[in-house]
């Protein structure tokens, strides 16, 4: 029974019920009443997730990503592609505000969503959003501060 409720409580959690499961883990009276509780929820829960599956945001984590790349499904991995590449394109136009250069264009997107790709690969607990941050600031930091230019081989 305990396996029951830790999985129906992971599900709440994957559906982004955090409050519930905050109020369920409060609950005296023991597991049993958690029990009966989270197996009411279940079908809310469900369908909280399989919504959640089809978005991205900014607490999408790594592993759907992974998994997607993994799955070589053409759809998911293009749209994760593109919401990383609007990562990329918003902490560009930021640098560009605050009066610096930008560094994106057509080629260096693969290399970045690769980069991203990478990072999160290496940490699946992470979000794909702050592994493409980190993807960026890396590149960014690589061509700005060094000189190199990966967008032309040269340095």
């Amino acid at each position: 029974m305990n396996a029951l409720s830790n999985s129906i409580l992971f599900l709440l959690y994957r559906a982004g019920h955090f409050r519930f499961i905050r109020c369920l883990r409060g609950v005296q009276g023991g597991s049993v009443m958690r029990l009966h509780i989270a197996i009411a929820v279940l079908p809310f829960a469900a369908v909280g997730y399989a919504g959640a599956e089809g978005s991205l945001g900014d607490l999408t984590p790594c592993s759907a990503a992974v998994r997607a790349f993994a799955s070589k499904d053409e759809a998911r991995i293009r749209e994760i592609t593109e919401y990383m590449d609007s990562i990329f394109q918003q902490l560009d136009r930021d640098h560009q505000k605050s009066g610096e250069q930008s560094i994106l264009n057509k080629g260096l997107m693969g290399t970045l969503e690769a980069a991203a790709h990478g990072f999160c690969s290496q940490h699946q607990r992470s979000t794909i959003a702050n592994e493409a941050a980190d993807a960026y600031r890396y590149l960014r930091t690589l061509i700005v501060h060094t000189g190199v230019d990966p967008r032309s081989g040269n340095s």
